[in-house]
């Protein structure tokens, strides 16, 4: 829980807890003027509470979660855009129920714009401002949405800084922003030059590898599939970063996606007219891809449960146990060398084992009807 306490000074052991993200309606609202003091990459960050007119508010657009609810319509109305986004309307009603906000945004002062009639960029809480426009065009004469309740740094905050705050309170923590929207700041940060792989991959409890998928994945969704088929799939998009993220974890399809444009091509429109149904689908891709008939009835229109049959009907060992071990026996016996064939004779144990694992598959053959065709 934050303290709004000139006094209090956080230590690094502490930041979880003091950002920790907040339910608008059980968090306390400070009183204006109050400050908190949290650690930031390393260094102490004092906020104030403060209320800004809200016409001296603007949306941060290079906000990662931003930027992927932009990614459809990049022309749009950023408050429109925010105010559609999935669960927001929740949001705002809470918001226009309790009279205003209890979780305060933080905001950074734009540079160039400083001074009595200094402009500010919502670095954390854009939906919260989508919603305070909203709310002052239905209320024009209420007092209440004139100005934007915030918290302001005293100094200056840098960019390592800011993605700490960003990382604590949406990336790390498991109930905040959806998959892409973390994609979105991992990436930021690293082709921003603001963290290395590895840094992210500690601010956010991951690895260096994951990382490098998470990014890989989201360069795949933004660069490839909204743009696939003239932006056909684009309106949905947001909600299949998974699909790309499950792709990239596989190291031969995330080949494949990179080496093989038409493959690339194809994924797309598997993912996008719902061939494959679900994202945990594709952690079984590599199945399918090994046998032609089975990608053909990808190609042709089926679906992923429909593929898979294909593959269990052609290759059976790829998908079931038993025959996966079969295979394994009829291969060993098909390259055995000469030497090890003669133990069989000179071995009484080899030669008793031989004979159990031979009637073992001519009892086999017997159930399944095959004994005959087996003699044959």
């Amino acid at each position: 829980m934050i303290h709004y306490d000139p006094e209090h000074k956080p230590t690094l052991g502490t930041i979880k807890e003091d950002i920790m993200p907040r339910n608008q309606k059980s968090a306390v609202r400070p009183a204006e003027g109050a400050m908190e003091t949290i650690m930031l990459d390393g260094r102490s960050v004092t906020f104030v509470a403060d209320a800004i007119p809200l016409e001296r508010m603007e949306f941060d657009a290079e906000n990662p979660r931003v930027a992927v609810q932009r990614m459809v319509n990049p022309e749009a109305d950023l408050g429109t855009v925010l105010r559609a986004s999935v669960g927001s309307r929740a949001l705002g009603k809470d918001i226009e129920a309790n009279g205003g906000l209890s979780e305060l945004p933080y905001v950074a002062e734009i540079e160039g714009k400083r001074g009595p009639t200094a402009r500010y960029k919502v670095v954390e809480g854009n939906t919260r401002l989508a919603w305070y426009q909203a709310l002052r065009e239905k209320y024009p004469n209420d007092p209440r949405w004139a100005k934007f309740p915030v918290r302001r740094p005293i100094g200056e905050v840098d960019a390592r800084q800011w993605a700490h705050l960003l990382a604590s309170l949406h990336v790390a923590q498991k109930e905040s922003w959806k998959p892409e929207a973390k994609a979105a700041f991992q990436h930021s940060a690293v082709e921003e030059g603001t963290w290395t792989d590895k840094e992210v991959a500690a601010r956010t409890q991951s690895t260096p590898g994951a990382v490098a998928a998470v990014r890989a994945a989201y360069n795949f969704m933004r660069g490839v599939y909204m743009k696939a088929e003239r932006g056909k799939w684009a309106a949905a998009g947001e909600g299949k970063f998974s699909y790309f993220l499950e792709a990239f974890k596989k190291r031969e399809v995330a080949e494949r996606l990179r080496e093989d444009r038409a493959f690339a091509d194809e994924f797309c429109r598997w993912v996008g007219e719902g061939r494959i149904s679900h994202a945990t689908d594709v952690r079984r891709l590599p199945l399918v891809l090994g046998v032609a008939q089975a990608v053909e009835v990808l190609r042709s229109g089926g679906t992923f449960e429909e593929a898979l049959a294909k593959v269990a009907e052609v290759k059976p060992e790829a998908t079931d146990g038993f025959f996966k071990l079969l295979a394994g026996v009829e291969t060993a016996c098909r390259e055995a060398d000469i030497g090890e064939v003669t133990k069989i004779a000179g071995n009484p144990a080899a030669r008793e084992r031989f004979q159990a694992a031979r009637a073992a598959l001519e009892r086999v053959a017997r159930f399944a009807g095959v004994a005959e065709e087996s003699a044959a």
